[in-house]
Formats: C-alpha cells, structure tokens, sequence
C-alpha cells in the first residue's frame, strides 16, 4: 500500500487467521508487517509520506533560495540514502528467510510453535482473558 497506516492495519488483520493457523506469534507479525509498512511507504514514489516530504524539501527550498532543481527530482535522489527503510527491508527478509529469532521474538516464537498459544496470556487462561 502507498500509507503505513492503512497498510498496517490491513495486513496486519488480514494476515492474523493464516499467521494463527501456522503458529506464527503475534509478536513476530506484529514486528515484519510494521518493520516493512513504514519503510516501503518512504521508498514510494507516490505514498501520503512523499507528499509531507515534498513539501518540506520545498518549504527548505525556499528559505535558501534553492532553485536548481525541483523537489520532486530530490526525493527521487535520496531513495537510495534512506539507509533505515533499506536495512529494515533486508533485516525482515533475512528474519524471514534464516528463521532466526533473537531475545524476546525467540521466545515468543518457541512459545506459538510449541502449541502454547500464538498470543502471551500472561500466565492466565483464555476464559479468564475473556471475562476482562
């Protein structure tokens, strides 16, 4: 999607019952949809981010008096510096492709896995979860 938001919100939902099914934990769709939502919409070349950025790159534009070249054509040349939307893209997919877990996600994955739930209770049952 061209909005982090809307693109979080609706594959995250999306992808719930299939992640469920094949014991992926919540905490593990919750880090790849928003470690890959925010970055791809800042690598867009038409998403609801580029449009507060063109108009900061134009508002900075102004103050100095730039007029060289247009804002449009700077953001298209600072895609390939936006090194925290390419390392977070290539941490997910290795992530993904290894199946590799560190600290916290390790656990939470051991835990949906071995049959304990896709989701941390905290040490309560789901009926009691329910009632709150």
């Amino acid at each position: 999607f061209m909005d982090d938001y809307s693109n979080t919100a609706i594959v995250g939902s999306t992808l719930r019952a299939v992640t469920d099914k094949v014991r992926v934990s919540r905490e593990k769709l919750s880090f790849v949809v928003h470690c890959t939502a925010s970055p791809i919409a800042g690598l867009m070349p038409l998403s609801t981010w580029i449009a507060y950025e063109l108009q900061q790159i134009e508002s900075a534009n102004d103050s100095i008096g730039f007029t060289l070249e247009d804002k449009y054509s700077m953001f298209l040349r600072s895609i390939p510096n936006r090194f925290y939307a390419w390392f977070m893209i290539m941490f997910v997919l290795f992530n993904c492709a290894s199946g590799r877990d560190w600290g916290p996600m390790y656990y939470a994955e051991k835990r949906a896995r071995s049959g304990m739930g896709v989701v941390d209770l905290g040490g309560k049952s789901l009926e009691e979860c329910e009632e709150m």
